[in-house]
Parts: C-alpha cells; structure tokens; sequence
C-alpha cells in the first residue's frame, strides 16, 4: 500500500526498572549459557562478553560456586601450548598447535592488526589498557578456543588490571572461535566463516578498546558499538545483517533494551549518526562515557559535538529507519537498501481515526510506531496525541519518496510544513 505520509511516535522518557527477580533470572540463564554451555538459540551468540559484563556486575544473583568458577576466568588466563606475536608488536595470539593450523592463526593476527589501525590509529580511540606480563608480555592476548556452543567470542576484563588512568579503566583479554564453519551467511568474498571470523576480531578489539574508557558502562551500548564498528573496519562483510530483523520488526523496543538480540540489532543508530557527523560521534560519545552511563553518556556526547539535542536526533533516526528496504533512497542510510524495513502499525484509509496500539506494541523509551497515511486520503490532516503524561512524546512526519522529506512539528505551533 503507497502511502502519502508516515507519521512516526516516539517516546523518550519513561524507563522500567526490572525486579530483582528479573535480574536473577536472567543472570542465572546468562550463567548457564556461558559456563554450563546450555544454549540453543537460532543464531550463533554475536558476543559473550556483555554477559560476562552483566555477570561480573550482579554477582550477587550467582552462588557462591557460580562466582568462583566466573572469578577463576577473571584471575587466570587460558592455557595454550604455542603462541604467534604479530609482527606489528599490537597482539599475542594463544593456540594449541595440534588444534588449529598456523594459517588461521596468521589470520587471526591478520583481522586483529586491521582492527587496531582502523579503531586506535585511524579514528583515534583509547588503545587498550597494557596487561603488564598477563600472557606472557603486554601485547593484547588472544586465545583460540574450542568453544562448546555457537559463539563468535568474547572479551573478559582481568582481576586487578586496572589500567592508570582515574576512571574505571581496566586491561582484558579476548578468546575466540576456533572455527566458525556453519556461522550465518554474510557477504564476505572469502566465504562466511572468514568474514565472520573477521568481524569477531573488529568487534571484540573493540571492547578491549571500550574498556580503557568504562568497562562497567551499559551492555547495550557496548553492543551497539561493537557491531557499528565491525562494519567500519570490514565494510564488505555484513554479518550483522543477520542479526536486523529484531530491530525493525519490533521498533517499539526501547533502544536500550539488552536482550541477547535487540542490542546487536540496533547498531545502525550508531551508523545514522556516523553518517550524518562522522566517528567524531562516537568518540564524542566514548569520551562522556568515562564519567556517565548509557544515554546521558550519548546525551552529553552530542551535545559536546555540536550542541545535538538526543530527543531530536533519535526521531531523526526513527524517520531514517523507513526510508530502507524498497523506501530507500540516496540520501538516508548508506546500506538502507540492504535493511529490512520497519513495521508499520497500520495504515489509515478513512478518516476519522484512532490510533490504539497493541499493549505490547506501545513504545517504550526510546521507542517508536510508525502510521501510514495513504494517498489522497485528504489535503490536510489534524492529528492529537494523547499519551502516557508521565512521558515526554515526539513525532515526526516522513513524506517518501526519490528524495524523502522528514518533517518536525512547528515549535509554537506545532503544525507540519510541506
């Protein structure tokens, strides 16, 4: 169905906090996936390490063994019988020589050196905090595992490896797969296990990278981050393509939503707003995250770049999340024709109309429903918002088509402009 117009609903207020029975159970099933290897899920999980981060972060949920078996991980290294150092001196790559065949761990070192140029010396983020003789010197270790579930990696702050900077900055360590045959497909020329492989080294570097900032900041944004610069550092590859669905097929999920899904999902917001204002965003972001947590962190980093508001760039992006798939045009996401393209409520054929959604479907913080008007319904329409007064809503109105138009309500008035 063609439609006219689309007017988008955002909240950007309202936050839930879960009971403490909620935050037992889920670290409880994050213990199990992670250290009893009791997994099943449809895709592969893209990182461990936010688990082991939100673990380490509510260990009070765990018994008394289930934190020293974690505690163990954080204090001792993995044992490996042979070891490569990359010639460019950045990484120590930890392997056992009958398991796995010195190509891939040239290979390994390969993707990871890439990595560091692109994330440390070509954008300038923090390099990762030196581990001291952890590993064997104080390159950044990497070990080769035999994992026992679908897994790309994961990153695992040390015990004591506070870095010397007066934020919560700490040295970690990286494992990785020992092969990622039958991972999900991605656009890679080399094949799939490599460029899964590939974007495992971007996306885990990364977090070694994060953790000389905040290595306690919200997993969420981690995620985020990690998934925004896999595609920054192997552009070609696309793995998190597969991993989008979660976000366009429920944009009523508030953006800060850690589920083991939705926060990789969600990686094209850090993409709308490197496409609109460069890496600089981010790093604006990563530098505001060492004092401040999640959204502020975002909050203040925009506004630090050049005076951004969060509400107004966040309904931008809400409006740029239509415009891919078949709405694509040229001036919104570079990749946007590759996006799946965002669920649409309804679409509004005779007026007058009343918007009610679903219950499950009402967006939460940092959400957003979007409503179709079809063409030539009427020349002009007048629209009411009544919602949760407790929450502070924003809306915005798309007029598809070569070159799209997003439109916001006039401040004083708030009327629409065409």
């Amino acid at each position: 169905m063609r439609a006219k117009f689309t007017l988008i609903l955002g909240v950007a207020a309202i936050l839930t906090v879960l009971s403490a029975g909620e935050d037992s159970l889920r670290v409880q099933r994050e213990y199990e996936i992670l250290f009893e290897g009791k997994y099943d899920g449809a895709l592969p999980i893209k990182s461990g390490t936010p688990m082991l981060l939100d673990i380490i972060k509510n260990r009070r949920y765990l018994t008394q063994s289930q934190w020293e078996r974690v505690h163990q991980k954080m204090l001792t290294r993995p044992v490996r019988d042979s070891y490569y150092d990359t010639p460019e001196g950045h990484f120590k790559i930890h392997y056992n020589s009958g398991e796995v065949d010195t190509h891939y761990v040239r290979r390994c070192g390969e993707f990871f050196e890439r990595a560091w140029s692109v994330e440390v010396d070509s954008l300038g983020f923090l390099p990762p905090v030196p581990d001291g003789t952890r590993g064997g010197d104080s390159r950044v270790d990497v070990y080769i595992t035999h994992f026992p579930y679908a897994i790309y990696g994961w990153t695992m702050p040390d015990e004591g490896g506070d870095g010397p900077a007066p934020w919560n900055d700490v040295s970690a360590y990286i494992e990785v797969n020992a092969s990622y045959e039958g991972f999900p497909p991605n656009d890679d020329p080399e094949g799939s296990a490599w460029g899964a492989f590939k974007v495992t080294c971007a996306h885990e570097f990364f977090h070694t990278v994060q953790m000389a900032y905040d290595y306690s900041e919200e997993v969420w944004m981690l995620e985020i981050a990690s998934v925004w610069m896999e595609d920054i550092v192997y552009d070609y590859v696309n793995d998190y393509y597969n991993y989008q669905p979660y976000f366009f097929n429920s944009p009523w999920v508030s953006i800060m939503t850690y589920d083991g899904a939705h926060e990789y999902a969600s990686a094209h917001w850090f993409h709308y707003l490197s496409e609109n204002y460069s890496a600089e965003a981010i790093k604006a972001i990563f530098n505001k995250m060492i004092y401040a947590d999640g959204l502020a962190a975002i909050a203040e980093g925009l506004d630090s770049l050049a005076g951004l508001d969060l509400n107004r760039e966040f309904m931008t992006f809400a409006a740029w999340n239509y415009l891919t798939g078949s709405r694509a045009d040229s001036f919104h996401y570079e990749e946007g024709a590759n996006y799946p393209e965002i669920y649409v409520e309804d679409y509004i054929t005779m007026l007058p109309y009343t918007f009610l959604p679903p219950t499950a479907h009402r967006p939460a913080s940092y959400g957003s429903n979007y409503i179709g008007f079809v063409e030539g319904l009427a020349d002009a329409v007048h629209i009411e918002l009544s919602g949760d007064t407790g929450a502070r809503w924003h809306y915005a109105v798309i007029i598809p088509g070569d070159t799209a138009q997003i439109l916001f309500p006039d401040d004083s008035t708030g009327n629409f402009y065409v």
